[in-house]
């Protein structure tokens, strides 16, 4: 009867307070082990046994072993004397006020400041997710950081390196993470390459592992191009890793490389198509005996619709597409003056005249098909324009969550396709929005920003180029839920209303550097840690 007792009261825990209630010291231990989740009010609750030394070292392994840091637990260390520990719980404080007095000569028997640690850079501060708008520095930029704080944080990790004689593990890593965060990819792959993995696979309690294998796996998407067998491997490892920011991070990885493989279904929802502007029939005309003219680019044609014209003169200027967009993003016909440029070749058409509308469609010249052309089509009173792209690619824009996908004919992704967005506030004022380049599943998205400007945005000018496969210029609206939405952060309301549309789709499938220095600095500095 008594152990029938035991073991339905077995049954009934749920929480530390059972436990705490019916068992002991060991059993409390178990618990701590076995939940998925380490709650910190439920630590609280058990600080008063950790006086007892047995009981704080075996805690302290179960929290190591799960990646969990208590300032409170570790605490003890100095009641038990415990110098690894007391060791870690130092290097976790702000020790700011110790380092000023003794500065990096500080060298105790259980702690070093003259390796890794630091007043200013003690703690690792992480800066995810940052969106940087621009991907290329502008020439008169002094600082391409354009976030203050991971600027200040940078500069302050950078001029501690350049002090060390040695750089571990620890900082290599930090550096390659802060060398990603501005998307300086190929350096922080040979900062990668300069990590000791022997050294720290060697440790396999060490907090290192988790941190060392997620940045190769980030990294395989651009060294291990397009088998990825690295990360592959290491998604599988942490399929069910109790640590949810962690296990999050690895699942979106393992999403990235499925859909790039083509074994996610979004229903279709990339199946959209968006037709050229179509200036057909814009003004009817009250007089039978008025002009009407409108062209549309139809392939590789000239689509005219004309009425009462006999005669149409077709001129065709080459064009540097990236220039002019930067210049005009919508392509505002208006603003676009051709008329001081003599046009690289023209051609004039007699027509058949006719009160009623009619279409004649013009091949585009067999010399000028592969190039980026705007025309402009005029008669008598009448003139009309549009701008030709010679064109292979592809693309679907999903609107709900600022999304452009890059296609190529054959319909496969096109990574490293650059991408430059303009956007028009509300009152029309036209601006650089972001550019950057595709991810390895032709994706890019539009929308995302560390700031309020989508709260602004009324449409959206994206330009697309390819060296390979040509240029192109789509026109979009903001995610209907962020427009005119002006009492929220627009960026966390697009991030949450992102986040919520791919669980939809998915089905819910997964719930101090001197003033004077410059970047130059920065590059030496790779470049050191590279050849040495």
């Amino acid at each position: 009867m008594l152990l029938k007792k035991k073991k339905l009261e077995k049954d009934k825990i749920k929480s530390i307070d059972d436990v705490l209630e019916q068992g002991n010291k060991k059993e409390i231990l178990n618990f701590i082990k076995n939940c998925g989740v380490i709650k910190e009010n439920d630590i609280r609750k058990i600080l008063y046994l950790l006086s007892d030394k047995d009981f704080f070292d075996n805690l302290i392994k179960i929290l190591e072993s799960k990646f969990y840091y208590d300032d409170e637990v570790w605490k003890y260390s100095l009641i038990h004397k415990n110098i690894p520990v007391l060791k870690t719980y130092i290097m976790n404080q702000n020790a700011k006020d110790i380092f000023n007095d003794l500065g990096n000569k500080l060298n105790l028997q259980f702690f070093e400041s003259n390796k890794t640690n630091n007043a200013h850079i003690i703690n690792h501060k992480d800066y995810y997710p940052i969106m940087n708008s621009r991907v290329f520095k502008l020439p008169k930029s002094k600082n391409s950081i354009l976030n203050l704080e991971f600027r200040k944080t940078y500069q302050n990790f950078i001029s501690y390196l350049i002090t060390l004689k040695e750089i571990d593990n620890e900082s290599l890593m930090r550096f390659c993470y802060y060398l990603i965060l501005q998307q300086r990819i190929e350096e922080a792959i040979k900062i990668y390459n300069k990590i000791n993995k022997e050294e720290i696979t060697r440790n396999k309690l060490s907090n290192l592992n988790l941190q060392y294998d997620y940045l190769t796996a980030y990294l395989d998407f651009s060294i291990g191009y397009p088998k990825f067998k690295k990360a592959k491997e290491i998604i599988k490892k942490y399929e069910n890793f109790p640590l949810l920011t962690w296990s999050n991070m690895f699942k979106e990885i393992k999403d990235q490389l499925n859909e790039y493989e083509g074994k996610e279904n979004y229903d279709g929802i990339e199946n959209i198509e968006f037709d050229e502007i179509n200036y057909e029939n814009e003004n009817k005309l009250k007089a039978k005996e008025e002009e009407d003219l409108n062209i549309e680019i139809k392939g590789k044609k000239i689509s005219v619709l004309y009425k009462n014209i006999n005669k149409i003169t077709i001129s065709f200027y080459l064009i540097d597409v990236e220039i002019l967009f930067s210049r005009n993003p919508f392509m505002n016909k208006s603003s676009i003056n051709f008329n001081y440029i003599f046009p690289n070749e023209t051609i004039t058409y007699n027509l058949n005249k006719s009160s009623k509308e009619t279409i004649k469609e013009i091949q585009i010249p067999k010399n000028l098909k592969n190039k980026d052309l705007y025309i402009e089509v005029s008669s008598n009173n009448k003139k009309k324009y549009e701008t030709y792209y010679s064109s292979l690619l592809k693309c679907s824009i999903i609107e709900s969550i600022g999304e452009i996908k890059i296609l190529s004919p054959e319909l496969k992704p096109l990574p490293k396709i650059y991408i430059k967005c303009f956007c028009e506030d509300n009152n029309g004022k036209i601006q650089f929005y972001k550019d950057g380049f595709t991810d390895l599943r032709g994706k890019f998205n539009y929308v995302s920003l560390n700031s309020d400007l989508i709260n602004q945005v009324n449409q959206f000018s994206i330009l697309i180029i390819s060296e390979k496969y040509g240029s192109l210029i789509k026109k979009c609206n903001p995610p209907k839920m962020i427009k005119g939405n002006n009492n929220e952060s627009g960026y966390e309301l697009f991030k949450n209303y992102r986040q919520q549309m791919k669980n939809k789709y998915l089905n819910n499938k997964h719930n101090n550097i001197p003033k004077k220095a410059t970047c130059s600095l920065v590059n030496t500095l790779v470049d050191y840690i590279e050849n040495n």
